[in-house]
């Protein structure tokens, strides 16, 4: 049987024998030629999609995650002494202004207590704004 292309030419479909093998590549080659090109598919999309991987982290051992991992509880133990050095500071402040307010009456309660009563109501004042100010401010974060 004979197939006649738009151009005029016949196509037969029957060939010899040894012409269809000569022109088939082995399966070996063809497993081959589809191993290259399925890596260079590979490569051409792995570079294409996605980011570039950082150098820095192809070169990340474990190693460095046990470093990593000790800086990180070195920063843990800092950050709670700096929560117990800020809790001592801030007793020290409450016990000062408490020896201060207690000096104050002792020295101003016999000398004058009008002016005493101004001075505390002027401490009050200030502390309430002072109260506002931080409330406001936690308020606001």
């Amino acid at each position: 049987m004979t197939d006649k292309t738009t151009d005029g030419t016949d196509i037969s479909l029957t060939e010899s024998g040894s012409e269809s093998e000569r022109q088939k590549p082995s399966e070996q080659e063809m497993l081959e030629e589809r191993s290259v090109v399925s890596s260079q598919v590979k490569q051409f999309f792995a570079g294409r999609i996605g980011p570039a991987p950082d150098p820095l982290i192809e070169k990340f051992d474990p190693s460095h995650i046990t470093k990593f991992l000790d800086l990180a509880g070195k920063n843990d133990e800092r950050t709670f002494e700096d929560s117990k050095a800020d809790r001592r500071y801030k007793m020290a402040y409450i016990l000062i202004g408490l020896l201060s307010f207690g000096l104050l009456t002792a020295y101003m309660m016999p000398i004058d207590k009008e002016l005493y009563k101004q001075v505390i109501q002027l401490l009050i004042a200030v502390g309430g704004g002072f109260g506002a100010g931080y409330g406001y401010r936690r308020l606001q974060e």
